[in-house]
């Protein structure tokens, strides 16, 4: 009897956690390769690139919030024509970067076009995805919702499926 109730604890305890919503960012390219991040930590992450002009690194930071991707912040090393002089609540110099910060913009959705020289990174817990191919210009959207553990895990689980059927 006391194994019955345990076993039913456990169970119990498993489809709770699996109820649980997490936030996860969705990548899809034009070629609707989808991938799922989950995105915890304050809910951040950010896109990198060179910039085409100016050549030189370009960053800006994004924040989940119920589901919806917010611009937070942004740097840059160089400061020319195009570049708001205002944006955020702070815009300040640091190690060589122009920080824009606080900015709070809602983005219902963001689309990338990552070019073959752009070197365009998608970071993740300090972890860099690369978007940009070699003599390949990709065209990439992005959104962020709130998702069941259990949605998330199911679907990682048919990614990795179809992965193997491609290999094969």
């Amino acid at each position: 009897m006391k194994k019955h109730k345990l076993f039913i604890i456990i169970i119990a305890i498993i489809l709770i956690i699996l109820l649980i919503p997490i936030q996860v960012l969705i990548v899809e390219d034009e070629y609707q390769e989808k991938s799922m991040y989950v995105i915890h930590k304050g809910n951040e992450f950010s896109l990198r690139w060179i910039h085409s002009v100016e050549k030189e690194e370009w960053e800006e930071f994004f924040v989940i919030k119920d589901g919806e991707i917010y611009l937070d912040a942004t740097r840059f090393k160089t400061f020319g024509a195009g570049v708001p002089n205002q944006v955020g609540n702070a815009t300040y110099l640091k190690d060589g970067w122009v920080y824009m910060v606080d900015i709070d913009r809602h983005i219902d959705e963001l689309f990338i076009r990552a070019g073959s020289d752009t070197n365009h990174r998608l970071i993740i817990h300090q972890q860099a995805i690369i978007l940009s191919k070699p003599n390949q210009e990709l065209a990439y959207h992005l959104t962020a919702k709130k998702e069941l553990i259990m949605i998330y895990l199911l679907t990682q689980w048919g990614e990795d499926i179809e992965r193997g059927k491609k290999d094969t």
